[in-house]
């Protein structure tokens, strides 16, 4: 009876104060849920297109306190601190102000009790806002090569909320600087790595500052069916990936885009128009637009798989097409109708669900046409790319643990295009997975929560990568399809791309450390990372380690 009259004013506190503003991608409330959907206790949770709102959060949530007995003692602690948050109580016993009544002294002494902080907030059938302080240290302490440091500090808000129950918005602001060693300070973070004013470098102290923000309607017009419109900027993911998806990763600047999301029973559409820029350059005049547009076609068979169908096409010289606008249509038709200037790839993706504690995943992903080649798989057209993988959560009855495994590979070319400026990148970065083209990845992570705020992390990922060969002036010798930035020439480069041809790298990659809440809203990751590179032309081996430390408060 208890359960069911806390169900109920969860439901009735939604209906109420509807929260439709958007989980950012790195909130740890995602790995909970995904967790608990390998487990099989709640449906679907679209990490091809993960970003939820409050409102989906709390949904599943509510799920699983229904289910409850189903649950370890430290899954229940999760539970218990997500519902807190995520059911936006402003209560006295649930909620610690910065600036309400008391005296700012008095508010100030609870920082660090197990209340959700906010600076301010106020809740209104029509209207809800939300003030929250951010703020971040991270440092990191380089052995080899070379003995250096970095410290990367920085300070922000986000205000967020719902307006006439349909509207969620956002906006987010930080600033921030970085000291010690300049390029370890990129290593470090690599956001820093498309960041115009660090990349700029024209102040003394490098400085960094990054913003979002959006609105967004959500509307439910009968049962089973939601509509969401959404035009802004904010981290977002498109295709699965457990390391990074083959599509766009979320690990490369921020896009503003304008999204649409169709969801009715079984059937899920996503319609996706964004922007981002190319290479940095310090004459403003070289510096461009590119654009990027994706449609996402999902069929979930509950209890069993979900499988997609999707295009995308990036360009740029031009405005917003309209053509790559328009939600039904298909892409790769109209590229040939406006005159084949741009970058155009399908790939089908598919997850199961029908294996208690045991999910699998693949993505087969098509930058361009062999069907005309199928007997030259090693041709240079063939530019494809696939990814395979499996979450196993609680294996032979360890609970609290996951076990993670993918292998991704790239064939060479793949990412790249005839027009520099229409490749699958932002600034430097690959828009999609961060290996890039003629590479390979096997990858094993795993993840253990010892308690609900604590937890140990382990990742290794061993990497083979084909480079192109350059000589000592830096002029191109062989083109083995390595560089995302080197395309295919025409009557200069080999028809055939072997995979892997080139200087091949192979690479370790280790990380250790754990992850801890150690107050509400106040985080502390700590980890060791090592890198290993071997330049099997050479027999040269670079090693990197360094210890890598982040608090993180979001009041």
């Amino acid at each position: 009876m208890q359960k069911l009259l806390f169900s109920i004013i969860i439901l009735f506190s939604v209906q109420v104060f509807s929260q439709h503003d958007m989980v950012w991608l790195n909130h740890p409330v995602y790995q909970f849920l995904k967790e608990m959907k390998v487990k099989n206790l709640i449906t679907t949770i679209h990490d091809d297109t993960p970003n939820l709102s409050r409102l989906d959060v709390l949904r599943f949530l509510t799920i699983l306190d229904s289910n409850k007995e189903k649950l370890s003692t430290v899954e229940k602690g999760r539970l218990s601190r997500y519902l807190n948050e995520f059911s936006d109580d402003l209560s006295e016993e649930k909620s610690q102000f910065l600036f309400t009544r008391k005296s700012f002294l008095e508010n100030l002494s609870g920082i660090f009790s197990e209340k959700t902080k906010y600076i301010y907030a106020v809740q209104d059938t029509m209207f809800n806002v939300y003030f929250e302080g951010i703020g971040n240290l991270q440092y990191g302490h380089r052995f080899n090569p070379g003995v250096n440091n970095a410290a990367i500090y920085d300070v922000g808000f986000r205000i967020r909320g719902t307006a006439f129950e349909k509207m969620g918005y956002q906006l987010f602001v930080a600033k921030g600087l970085a000291t010690g060693n300049y390029d370890f300070a990129q290593v470090v973070d690599p956001a820093l790595n498309y960041n115009f004013k660090y990349v700029e470098k024209l102040e003394k102290t490098p400085n960094y500052d990054f913003t979002t923000g959006y609105l967004r309607f959500y509307d439910e017009p009968v049962q089973n069916m939601s509509i969401s419109v959404q035009i802004g900027r904010e981290k977002t993911k498109v295709g699965y990936g457990y390391t990074n998806s083959l599509i766009l990763s979320g690990d490369h600047a921020d896009l503003d885009f304008v999204k649409f999301v169709f969801n009715y029973k079984s059937l899920r559409f996503t319609s996706m128009t964004g922007s981002t820029v190319g290479r940095f350059s310090f004459n403003r005049f070289e510096n461009y637009t590119k654009y990027l547009a994706v449609n996402k076609l999902q069929l979930s068979f509950p209890g069993v798989l979900d499988a997609s169908i999707a295009e995308t096409i990036i360009y740029s010289e031009r405005g917003i097409d309209l053509a790559y606008l328009t939600p039904l249509i298909f892409y790769k038709f109209s590229e040939m109708s406006l005159q084949d200037r741009d970058n155009g790839a399908i790939f089908f993706d598919l997850q199961t669900h029908f294996i208690p504690n045991l999910e699998l995943q693949g993505t087969f992903y098509l930058d361009e046409n062999i069907l005309s080649n199928m007997a030259q798989l090693e041709r240079f057209s063939n530019k494809s790319a696939y990814q395979i993988g499996a979450y196993w959560y609680n294996p032979v009855g360890v609970e609290n643990l996951s076990l993670i495994f993918e292998y991704t590979k790239i064939r060479p070319f793949v990412y790249t295009h005839y027009n520099y400026k229409n490749t699958a990148t932002s600034w430097d970065q690959p828009l999609g997975h961060q290996i890039g083209p003629n590479s390979d990845m096997i990858y094993f992570g795993s993840r253990y929560h010892i308690s609900p705020k604590f937890q140990l992390v382990l990742d290794y990922s061993y990497i083979r990568k084909g480079k192109n060969i350059y000589d000592l002036a830096g002029n191109l010798v062989f083109n083995a399809g390595g560089d995302i930035f080197e395309p295919h020439l025409d009557g200069i480069d080999p028809d055939m791309a072997p995979f892997l041809a080139g200087i091949v790298h192979k690479m370790h990659d280790i990380s250790v450390g754990f992850r801890s809440e150690i107050a509400r809203d106040f985080y502390i990751d700590l980890f060791y990372k090592y890198r290993s590179d071997l330049n099997t032309s050479t027999n040269s081996v670079d090693n990197t380690g360094f210890i890598y430390f982040k608090f993180h408060f979001d009041y």
